[in-house]
């Protein structure tokens, strides 16, 4: 299949974005050096913590907002994270952060749990620890293990060159260099002088005023401030509505894979561990909604055999006269052999009318998804709906609702 230049925009810009490498891993846990190359200019992504993550910052300086509050980490700093719970970063203050990532199963750290006297429960309620002097020598000790990874760019041009390098003073003058020659080094002294060249005129733009009009990509992220608990009242029930929010995507993203049969026992022990802060009735609503979604023939091609879960879409769009970067995730995509299908799940628990809907920031989100993956499959035809998980209700939006929406983006600006 030719990749299209779609695709490797898709894959550049998160391999560029976020790289990780893991360190060491085991049963239940693993060590990660997570590096992140994104800036003030960068807009923020929702992202789902995968296990409890305790996270060392190493480098940088970025605000970290999820469900537990908003933080600025600092190196030294400890980023806490519960498992399933949604998160974004941010870089205000510079571009770029490192950190050193202890990603543990919930099962594994409530065995450690168990073992420390005093200890509760495996479950954090502040987003960071400050630096402290006890944690220096333990992120110290990791990161002395950070190393050259083999077969990186560095290694592979090192290995065929190095034979063939000599070894010369630095032009800083800070030690030795190797340097590949495919002739003997020219004498500065003993080579020519180049012509001096007649001084050319200075072009008009010069000295005329810098444009104010500043040139370049607007990027519109469209899942951004679109959380299922934004109509919640008080900080109490927006933060029910938001974990409420996060463990029924994970649900559906994650009971698809599981057989059958098993999925009634999965959701319970699912939910028994991350759910603790909901009552018990809260709880088995979640379950019996995923439920009905699951086993609801009208959903079925959703969740069928090679559809996918939590998708990023990325990519460029013209507007009009305008550039556009789209970067977000669509919770449910499944390519048949005519069309695309994506799909949103919506927590709301006041379900909107169709007409609401359709004006709704909702369809702008599944418009800017929908053209970006009509690029990347020209024959096929993009299929959009909202899925209302209360109801349940598949709202699926016609090509003339998702054109409108799509034109919105820019008039609205």
């Amino acid at each position: 299949m030719v990749v299209t230049s779609l695709a490797w925009e898709i894959l550049l810009f998160f391999i560029m974005a976020l790289a990780s490498r893991v360190l060491a891993s085991g049963p239940g846990w693993r060590v990660q050096d997570v590096v992140c190359t994104s800036g003030p200019h960068d807009p923020p992504f929702e992202e789902r913590h995968d296990g409890v993550c305790i996270a060392a910052v190493t480098g940088g300086t970025f605000r970290y907002r999820s469900s537990l509050g908003s933080a600025v980490l600092a190196p030294g700093a400890l980023l806490l994270g519960n498992d399933c719970h949604c998160f974004e970063c941010s870089h205000d203050h510079g571009v770029g952060d490192r950190c050193l990532s202890f990603r543990l199963a919930p099962e594994f750290l409530e065995t450690v749990v168990s073992s420390v006297p005093g200890a509760r429960r495996a479950f954090f309620s502040v987003p960071r620890l400050p630096p402290h002097d006890r944690l220096l020598p333990v992120i110290a000790a990791a990161e002395g293990r950070n190393k050259i990874p083999d077969g990186c760019w560095y290694q592979l041009v090192d290995d065929a060159l190095r034979e063939a390098c000599v070894s010369e003073p630095a032009d800083d003058g800070d030690g030795e260099v190797l340097r590949f020659r495919k002739g003997p080094p020219v004498e500065t002294a003993a080579a020519s002088a180049p012509p001096v060249a007649a001084p050319s005129a200075v072009p008009d733009w010069l000295r005329a005023d810098a444009s104010s009009v500043i040139a370049g990509v607007r990027t519109v992220t469209p899942s951004s401030g679109d959380d299922d608990g934004s109509r919640a009242s008080g900080v109490g029930l927006r933060a029910e509505a938001l974990l409420r929010g996060s463990l029924t995507h994970r649900l559906l993203q994650s009971l698809p894979d599981i057989p059958v049969e098993r999925r009634a026992q999965a959701a319970e022990e699912f939910l028994a561990r991350s759910a603790e802060g909901l009552a018990e009735d809260i709880r088995q609503k979640i379950k019996e909604e995923v439920d009905v979604l699951l086993n609801h023939s009208g959903f079925a091609e959703l969740f069928a055999p090679g559809s996918r879960a939590e998708v990023p879409i990325v990519g460029r769009l013209i507007l009009g006269t305008e550039t556009i970067r789209v970067s977000g995730q669509v919770d449910r995509l499944v390519v048949t052999e005519r069309s695309v299908l994506i799909a949103d799940f919506k927590t709301d628990r006041s379900v909107p009318s169709r007409i609401v809907a359709e004006q709704s920031k909702y369809a702008q989100q599944l418009a800017l998804y929908r053209a970006v993956l009509a690029k990347l499959y020209p024959e096929k035809s993009v299929r959009a709906a909202l899925i209302w998980t209360e109801v349940p209700d598949l709202m699926e939006l016609s090509s003339e609702v998702l054109d409108a929406a799509l034109a919105r983006v820019t008039s609205t600006r």
